[in-house]
This record gives structure tokens, C-alpha cells and sequence, in this order.
């Protein structure tokens, strides 16, 4: 017969000690790496709702710079910049509208002028990892919610209209005697 050795059972608890040490180990570098992974994408959104914004911006000035008649109008709503029939043909400023990145929807938040689009911002209520150095015209250092990002152009001087000055079409210098 033979007899247990007190060394062998001694063996085994440190092998079993290794073992727990190393899922611990494991198990927090994939929580490090999880944690690192989620700041990463909510970088990323960051970004594209920048990017997105600045479209976004770009759209409503052209949609005001396109006005007919010389007469600077803002969008009353975001379809208004997907199909602008005020043309004959109608333009289209963006082609659709855009998903928030973080909301994943097509809902924003509209910052308005009266009854005029001026402006969007997200609806998201996380907080931002990007605090300083945006582009230029981008003024969200400080911000402490997404929500806070908003997006908007500078209104266009409201330039009353006259009956007179509806009539008043210029001349072409042929016309002029």
C-alpha cells in the first residue's frame, strides 16, 4: 500500500492558487480591454456626430444661400433641405437625413429661429470625452452634454419685403433709353 505524500496535496493547492490567479488576471484584462474598447467607439461617434453636424450646417447655408429672388430664407424643417421646391426644379441639399450616431435615429433636436431651422443638435445626453480643440466655428469647449453640441449657422439678416420692391426688377442696359 502505499501512502499519500503531504507534498503531492500541498502541490495541488498552489497549482489550484495559480490557476484562480490567472482567471483573475484574465478576467480584469478583459475588462480593462472592454472599458478602452467602449471609450474608443464613443470616440468615434464623437467624431462622426462632428462630421454629421458640419454637413448638417452646410446643408441649412445652402439651402439659404440658394434662395430665389436674392431673399435669404431659412428651412422651416430637415425635409426642407432634402427637397427644396422652392425651384422649379427641386434642389436637394442633403439626401437624406442623417442618423445621430449615438441615438442611432433620424430624430434631433431643432434649434430654431422664430419658425425657421437655424440649426440641429444631438439628443443624446452622454457626456463627451472630446472636450478642447474644435474646428473653427465649433465652440463646445465646456460642454458637458452631447445635447449641449449644437450645430447651427449664423442667421441671415431679415430683409423686409415691399410691395415696391417686388416691382422693382433691375434693367438690363438695353432697356435703358
Amino acid at each position: 500500500m502505499r501512502s499519500s505524500r503531504p507534498g503531492r496535496q500541498a502541490h495541488r493547492g498552489v497549482v489550484m492558487l495559480g490557476v484562480l490567479v490567472l482567471m483573475f488576471n484574465l478576467g480584469f484584462a478583459s475588462l480593462v480591454a472592454f472599458h478602452s474598447l467602449r471609450i474608443e467607439r464613443e470616440r468615434e461617434k464623437e467624431q462622426e456626430l462632428l462630421m454629421i453636424g458640419s454637413v448638417m450646417m452646410k446643408a441649412i447655408q445652402a439651402y439659404v444661400d440658394g434662395s430665389p429672388a436674392g431673399i435669404k430664407e431659412l428651412p422651416r424643417a430637415l425635409e426642407d433641405l432634402i427637397e427644396d421646391k422652392r425651384h422649379p426644379v427641386p434642389k436637394r441639399h442633403l439626401r437624406s437625413i442623417p442618423f445621430d450616431p449615438f441615438t442611432s435615429s433620424q430624430q434631433w433636436g431643432l434649434v430654431r429661429t422664430a419658425d425657421r431651422l437655424i440649426g440641429v443638435h444631438s439628443m443624446s445626453n452622454h457626456r463627451p470625452w472630446k472636450r478642447t480643440n474644435f474646428s473653427e466655428g465649433l465652440s463646445f469647449a465646456g460642454k458637458t452634454r452631447i445635447s449641449e453640441w449644437t450645430f447651427q449657422i449664423a442667421p441671415p439678416p431679415v430683409t423686409p419685403v415691399t410691395p415696391a420692391a417686388v416691382n422693382e426688377a433691375p434693367q438690363s442696359s438695353a432697356n435703358r433709353d
